[in-house]
Parts: structure tokens; C-alpha cells; sequence
């Protein structure tokens, strides 16, 4: 592809470059670019090596006002003040998760108005909460809530059990042909990401040929 060559011609001082990276990242579709790149870049650099925690917005850009992480991949809507930020390209889509025998799994999408009565888990986090508001008209109590999650391999275990839908990122990886699957919300909505990363803090010589790598990654999406 265009561009992994282009990210490989960009790595040309690939000796030089070596040490951690590491970012911590919510679980969505957005990863599949971020961990190309990853693979891109550990390839041409066999001495960087990348470290990949799993959390919530809050908790990833918490992670990195600390120092914790160098980059986060945090799903917008997200307050960004005080962050650099790359957006990227790769779209996920809100959807409903169910059990196969749930109601809900018979429909081709799912309104507002096809939750009623049904319990319901939301993901953490008010701006997350806020867009679902808007989706369903300003009336966030129509939703019978019921529980929150902020993992998507929680929230798979609270709906296998039984206790309620989940409203979230569609993950097509989870599960397939099991026990639960997945019905895009209608209206659809679209949710990106982006890689964050802290304006006054340096960063080093493998984040920077990290971060370059991600933004040729993007130019020529």
C-alpha cells in the first residue's frame, strides 16, 4: 500500500531510533491503522518497542497528563484543551449489543423509540451520554438505564448474562456467531478518534518517528 511505503522511506534513520512508546488506547476501530503503524515502525526499528493499555477516555487521558502513556486514542466527542491531537480516519459506528435471542436482534437497525421498556447499559463518561441524548431528542429518560461500563469486554459479559442491552462501539470482532451480535443505531451514528498527546511535554525520538509515521499514515488515508 501507499502508505506503508510512504511511512517506510520516512524511517530512514532507523538506527538511531530506539526506546518505549506507549499509549493507551480505548477500544475501537481506530486501532487497526494505530497498530499498523506500530508494525511499521517496529519493523524498520527493531529496537522500539510499544506498550498498549487498554481504558476509557477519562482514565487514557489521565494516563497521560501523568506521564503514564506518551500518546492516547481517545473517542470523540472529547474535551482536547491543553492536548496536540491527530484525528484519524477510520470511522466506528454506535450500535446496539445483544443476546441472539433478545427482541432487538430481529430488526435491521434500531430507533429510539425500539428501546423502550428494555434495559439498558451506556458506556461512562457525560459527553458520551450527552450525544446519546441527542440521538433519542433531548429525552435521555426514555432510556430505562439500568448500568454503565466503560471496557466493551465488560459490557459483552453484563449482556451475556442477561442484564441488559449495551449501547456502544460495534466491534465485529467480538463474538462472531456466538452468543450475542450487534444492530447499528438509526439514525446512524458515526464516532471517530483521535491520538492525543500532551502539548508542553517533549517527546522522544521513537514517539517522534511514531507520531510522524501516524501522520503520514493519515495524510494519505
Amino acid at each position: 500500500m501507499m502508505a506503508e511505503r510512504a511511512e517506510r522511506e520516512l524511517l530512514s534513520s532507523a538506527d538511531d531510533v530506539a526506546g518505549d512508546v506507549y499509549i493507551g488506547a480505548a477500544e475501537c476501530e481506530a486501532m487497526s491503522d494505530v497498530c499498523r503503524v506500530m508494525a511499521t515502525v517496529r519493523e524498520r526499528c527493531p529496537r522500539t518497542m510499544f506498550h498498549v493499555r487498554s481504558g476509557n477516555g477519562p482514565d487514557a487521558m489521565e494516563w497521560l497528563r501523568q506521564g503514564v502513556v506518551d500518546f492516547a486514542v481517545l473517542i470523540e466527542p472529547v474535551d482536547l484543551t491543553g492536548f496536540n491531537h491527530l484525528q484519524l480516519p477510520v470511522r466506528d459506528r454506535q450500535s446496539v449489543m445483544v443476546r441472539r435471542d433478545h427482541p432487538l436482534a430481529a430488526l435491521e437497525s434500531v430507533k429510539p423509540e425500539d428501546l423502550a421498556g428494555f434495559p439498558i447499559i451506556v458506556p461512562s463518561g457525560s459527553l458520551v451520554r450527552n450525544e446519546f441524548s441527542g440521538w433519542l431528542g433531548g429525552r435521555m429518560e426514555r432510556l430505562n438505564v439500568v448500568g454503565t461500563s466503560n471496557l466493551i469486554q465488560n459490557a459483552v459479559m453484563m449482556v451475556k448474562a442477561g442484564y441488559g442491552c449495551f449501547i456502544g462501539l460495534e466491534d465485529s470482532l467480538l463474538d462472531v456467531g456466538g452468543e450475542i451480535c450487534f444492530r447499528p443505531l438509526s439514525p446512524r451514528i458515526d464516532v471517530r478518534a483521535s491520538l492525543a498527546w500532551m502539548e508542553d511535554r517533549p517527546l522522544s525520538l521513537a514517539s517522534e518517528t511514531f507520531l510522524a509515521a501516524m501522520r503520514r499514515s493519515v495524510d494519505l488515508a
